[in-house]
């Protein structure tokens, strides 16, 4: 097992082939949002310590690697479906899913808006990860992105039909 064997099962895809497929099948912005959460949710659930583990690899920082010896795979902007769209766009991640479930909120800041009774975050969903190596962070706030898309669609859709 090693970092290709992750790559197969989680991130089976390079994140500009996720994105293009966006565009070439002409996706509206929705169901392209969905395709893009998808996908980072599977990267994100393969980054808990039983798949790192089931692989053999670590994970220091942003890093993930399966010894110090090899080039380490990298989370970051660069290997994120929703930034590879929303980040290098001229708005940065104001337009992202993800940023806009939390209050206008990029990922990988904290989250200083107390939200239904939540406690104040602390750290960011993606600083959790690179902090303390918890994913599930990421892996909640990627759910709550999908189902604020969810619910976009539905919004879309019950205004269309009257």
């Amino acid at each position: 097992m090693s970092v290709n064997s992750w790559k197969e099962e989680f991130f089976y895809n390079e994140v500009k082939d996720v994105t293009l497929k966006c565009l070439v099948e002409r996706l509206d912005k929705n169901e392209a949002d969905l395709l893009l959460i998808e996908y980072s949710l599977t990267k994100w659930k393969g980054l808990s310590r039983e798949n790192l583990d089931k692989h053999n690899l670590y994970s220091q920082g942003c890093k993930v690697q399966e010894n110090p010896n090899f080039k380490p795979f990298t989370i970051a902007t660069a290997t994120c479906a929703l930034c590879e769209v929303y980040y290098y766009s001229k708005d940065s991640c104001n337009s992202c899913p993800l940023a806009q479930s939390r209050d206008g909120v990029p990922c990988d800041e904290q989250n200083l808006n107390t939200i239904s009774d939540k406690e104040i975050e602390d750290l960011s969903p993606y600083n959790a990860f690179t902090v303390s190596k918890d994913e599930k962070p990421m892996v909640e706030a990627l759910e709550k992105a999908k189902r604020f898309v969810i619910k976009l669609k539905e919004i879309k859709y019950n205004a269309s039909s009257t």
